[in-house]
């Protein structure tokens, strides 16, 4: 959504709100919208709400999680995640989520086995591929690592962070020249990708590529200078979204 349609929609939802403050899909929404702007607090308030009126409300507790993920609450946020897993067992968004949650604690079997739960219910995500191949690498599990990336790669073909991480991969199985091959695809796919110039520059100095990887860690240097968030650039993990807004009142 863009700021606009955002500011719209909240208004909308103020309306809702006011109209109706037992309904809690008009909490919820708000809550939404809340999020949207990046007023996690406003929005885990609007969700308390929500959840007074309706315990049972699965995208609720889903979102209750993920904005205490975003305020770094993760104990929070997995006990969000698993009320939600009881709601709703099949539920790939409480599996990955959680699992994204356990994994940020170190938790990394845990989160391992959330990620292949949540493939298991729905196996043609390229997400929870790249969010298992992540925590496959944490547990130097580097050949299990590499075929979830292959996984993401052939699901999404044209997600320059998938080859990113799968040339991490390979770096680490000392296959250099597939990393090289893997982080210059990245590239191509995404030129401004400031992690994967700085990861293809390591690999070059590995490979005696000395002029050409001070060219890449510069490059790597003026690109992540220029975002106005540097840590978004590291797209090891990710987090799923349920659907922006539900059905308006």
């Amino acid at each position: 959504m863009t700021k606009g349609e955002t500011d719209r929609a909240l208004a909308d939802f103020n309306l809702a709100v006011a109209s109706d403050p037992k309904l809690p899909e008009a909490w919820y929404n708000r809550a939404v919208a809340h999020y949207c702007k990046g007023d996690f607090e406003a929005a885990l308030n609007d969700l308390d709400q929500t959840l007074v009126l309706d315990p049972a409300h699965l995208l609720a507790w889903i979102k209750h999680g993920n904005v205490q993920m975003m305020r770094g609450l993760l104990e929070e946020a997995i006990n969000d995640f698993t009320v939600a897993m009881r709601l709703k067992p099949g539920s790939v968004l409480s599996a990955n989520n959680r699992g994204l949650a356990r994994q940020q604690m170190k938790a990394y079997a845990g989160a391992r086995d959330d990620y292949e739960f949540a493939l298991r219910l729905n196996d043609k995500h390229p997400l929870i591929y790249n969010n298992l191949g992540s925590v496959k690498h944490d547990l130097r599990d580097y050949v299990g690592a590499l075929a979830a990336y292959d996984q993401a790669i052939k699901r999404k073909p044209a997600w320059a962070a998938a080859w990113c991480n799968r040339g991490l991969a390979k770096k680490a199985q000392g296959d250099l020249k597939g990393a090289l091959a893997d982080y210059d695809q990245a590239i191509k796919l995404k030129p401004d990708f400031a992690l994967a110039y700085y990861n293809r520059s390591w690999v070059k100095r590995q490979l005696k590529l000395g002029g050409e990887a001070e060219q890449d860690f510069e490059m790597s240097l003026k690109l992540r200078a220029n975002e106005t968030n540097p840590d978004s650039a590291d797209y090891t993990q990710v987090q799923l979204e349920e659907a922006p807004l539900a059905k308006k009142p």
